[in-house]
């Protein structure tokens, strides 16, 4: 069973806002960790692939985009162990890494979430953007 994951006007539950409805399941007053949390405790991996590959990663660009690196690192690393071959595995390597980055102490793993980025790249504007970033810190790297 594949899911999707869309913006709507409403669902008829205003005084649960903000809501998520999964399959017939109304969850009310849903944050953001919460909606991590929903997919990280999806219990079996077959659970989890129900969830399409762009929508979940959307999800993870979200949080980063919010500077919740806490919450987008758990889902970009369970797409990469759990989707090798996925067509959007770069777009997860590259989230990883930009989850990392900020973290002094990760700068090694994010560094090597840009290569595999750079390596499986699928658009040019991954492979670019991973190659920016690479340069970055080794520029750091050389103070």
């Amino acid at each position: 069973m594949l899911f999707t994951i869309e913006t709507v006007s409403c669902l008829g539950a205003c005084g649960l806002a903000p809501v998520m409805l999964i399959n017939e399941d109304v969850h009310g007053q849903v944050k953001p960790e919460q909606a991590a949390a929903l997919f990280l405790r999806l219990g079996s991996e077959q659970d989890r692939r129900a969830l399409a590959s762009e929508a979940l990663v959307r999800i993870g660009e979200f949080f980063l985009e919010q500077g919740r690196d806490d919450l987008a690192l758990p889902l970009f690393r369970r797409f990469i162990q759990e989707r090798p071959t996925d067509f959007y595995l770069d777009r997860a390597l590259l989230g990883a890494g930009r989850a990392l980055e900020r973290h002094g102490r990760q700068i090694t793993s994010a560094y090597q979430y840009f290569l595999d980025a750079v390596d499986v790249a699928r658009t040019p504007e991954v492979r670019e953007e991973a190659l920016m970033r690479l340069r970055a810190i080794d520029r750091l790297a050389k103070r």
